[in-house]
């Protein structure tokens, strides 16, 4: 076929009329059947989101097996008659496929506002009201015990069905058969009885006394007390009495694995996470242990309370283990770690946020194996951060939207912390999708960091290389440089055609540009090994920036005095379970040199 999809494994019908093939026009592969002289009017046979392949008809052409990927297998799976079980509309689209369809943003706007309750956010829906013909059909069943269904027909596309307390033998059934009407229509309720499972009310209006009777016998049997209202204005009125909301943990998740091996000795880890029924308060708890008590160990603990719109947490940790003096791991040090952290999270809205943190922490390293000082530091971090975040996701990273976090740190130069400084970044990004088919994605970051006390900052930032990049190359004779201060330091990535912290300062600027585009739609191997590879993406990139300190500065302006870079090309493909990043950059002074190309293999989404 000449479409726009990826339309494969044709497969004629006996009879020669008909043919049967693999189409992703919605975005999930599906099988569509049409005859041969009219392609254009294939119609959907399957509507799975596991993904069909392989069709096949039957000699006969009375049946047909396909196989298909569900509860967590591939299975061959066979339809009869496929002919008469066509379907007669078009599927779904997805996120996905509606995204290269329609320009327009695929997510409604979602208002937010205060919970006069708890304070809290709530999503307002478009509308919360019923309908002129939605009330009507609520009138003619209005008892007291009755259940509203309420159909929410926002724009959104999701449908969403609200219901009131419900009478404990009254079943209301959704008939939504009728594609017509934008409207949920309300079938006749199905009133329980002793005698029957199911017995349907043939009249349109509910024996209000045999419910009021039924809801009598109960109360008296349960001995409770009970509020009944009176006034028929009221829809809805719950048969069970209110009580006060009673605080209890349960848990979420609980994970514990135990070990031992003539190298470690006993070993062991664990993972414990609680919350209460509302979803107020989170509890966490974790640790492991590998061979002694004294030599490794890891600890940790955190409680969030959610309820109100402001989220506030603590935790804390304490931790003993072995570290490398150097890069070459021929020297180790014994840490001993102590810290903790509160923090608090604002939402202005679905896109944003401010958070604040006050981190703690003191660590002390002992030298194992070779002669040197005991190394005792302190650090007391308060951050304050701004982030917006708006983006679509497509398949190897962000679609369009804007990006945006900015930071103010500050190390407070009080006697017991070791490193004091002052330091704000900011970090912007935007992207654009062109044509439906094209991302363009730029990155601004600027930082800068200041010591306090007449000394010079701890913090630093590192440029160079490609984030989670495998096989990495290092500078050395800059890690050994920047080492005494890399806990408070940043790693800014991408910068390709260079290493890891091939350069460093206290003052940052970089500015990376990605034109993205589709590269293969498919690639589909048969032998050795069944695989096939969906959707490589290719870029072509540039990255601009420099990190500098005071002195490599223009002098009385406080830009540096040279100018570095990186430009090449990459390829993209999302292999399931992690998305595969190839790159090759060659680095340059945009002056005279153009250096030798470095080849990135990385893990992760694109920036």
């Amino acid at each position: 076929t000449d479409t726009r999809w990826n339309e494969k494994q044709p497969c004629p019908s006996p009879d020669g009329k008909n043919v049967m093939f693999i189409s992703d026009r919605n975005g999930i592969d599906n099988i569509y059947i049409a005859s041969l002289d009219s392609i254009d009017k294939a119609r959907p046979l399957t509507d799975y989101v596991g993904g069909c392949s392989n069709p096949d008809w039957s000699r006969d052409g009375g049946s047909m097996v396909f196989s298909l990927f569900q509860q967590q297998g591939w299975d061959i799976w066979s339809i009869e008659k496929p002919l008469s079980k066509l379907l007669k509309d078009t599927l779904l689209l997805t996120q996905f496929m509606e995204s290269t369809v329609h320009s327009r943003a695929l997510f409604t706007e979602v208002k937010l506002k205060a919970d006069s309750s708890k304070s809290g956010i709530s999503e307002q829906a478009p509308e919360d009201t019923l309908t002129d013909s939605l009330k009507t059909e609520v009138e003619k069943a209005s008892p007291d015990s009755v259940p509203l269904i309420i159909p929410d027909t926002s724009d959104t596309g999701i449908s969403a069905i609200k219901a009131s307390t419900v009478a404990s033998d009254s079943i209301y059934t959704i008939d939504s058969s009728d594609t017509s009407d934008p409207l949920v229509h309300i079938s006749e309720p199905e009133v329980m009885s002793p005698d029957s499972s199911s017995a349907r009310n043939d009249s349109s209006q509910i024996d209000t006394a045999s419910i009021s009777k039924e809801l009598s016998s109960a109360e008296e049997n349960t001995a409770e007390e009970t509020k009944t209202i009176s006034d028929s204005s009221h829809p809805a009125v719950s048969s069970n009495p209110s009580s006060p909301y009673r605080l209890k943990f349960t848990p979420d998740l609980v994970t514990f694995g135990l070990g031992i091996s003539t190298y470690y000795s006993p070993a062991g880890q664990w993972l414990m996470a609680f919350s209460d029924m509302m979803g107020d308060h989170r509890i966490t708890v974790a640790g492991d242990i590998q061979g002694s008590f004294q030599d490794y160990l890891h600890l940790f603990a955190s409680y969030f309370y959610l309820q109100k719109r402001l989220d506030i947490g603590a935790g804390a940790y304490y931790s003993k283990d072995y570290s490398s003096a150097s890069i070459f791991g021929d020297r180790l040090y014994h840490d001993t770690e102590a810290g903790g952290f509160v923090m608090a999270q604002y939402p202005f809205s679905i896109s944003s946020r401010l958070d604040l943190e006050i981190f703690a922490r003191n660590i002390k390293r002992r030298p194992v194996g070779f002669s040197g000082p005991t190394i005792n530091t302190s650090a007391l971090l308060p951050t304050l951060s701004y982030v917006y975040d708006n983006i679509l996701w497509g398949i190897t990273g962000p679609l369009t939207g804007v990006r945006a976090a900015g930071s103010l740190v500050v190390s407070p130069p009080l006697n017991f912390v070791d490193d004091p400084f002052i330091s704000a970044d900011a970090d912007i990004r935007m992207y654009l999708h062109l044509a439906k088919r094209f991302v363009w994605a730029n990155r601004l970051f600027l930082g800068a960091s200041v010591g306090m006390a007449g000394e010079s900052s701890a913090k630093r930032y590192m440029l160079g290389g490609n984030e989670n990049w495998l096989l990495y190359r290092i500078n050395i004779d800059e890690y050994e440089r920047n080492l005494p201060g890399a806990f408070y330091s940043n790693f800014v990535t991408p910068f390709r055609g260079w290493n890891y912290i091939d350069i460093s300062g206290t003052k940052i600027a970089v500015l990376n540009s990605e034109f993205r585009f589709p590269f293969i739609r498919e690639i589909s191997l048969v032998w050795p090994l069944p695989i096939q590879i969906r959707y490589i993406n290719g870029a072509v990139f540039t990255d601009i920036g420099n990190a500098w300190d005071t002195e490599d500065q223009i002098k009385g302006l406080p830009f540096p005095d040279k100018i570095y870079g990186g430009f090449g090309f990459g390829l993209r493909a999302n292999l399931g379970i992690f998305i595969l990043r190839f790159d090759r950059g060659w680095p340059t002074d945009f002056r005279k040199d153009i250096g030798t190309p470095v080849n990135y293999f990385s893990l992760g989404t694109e920036f």
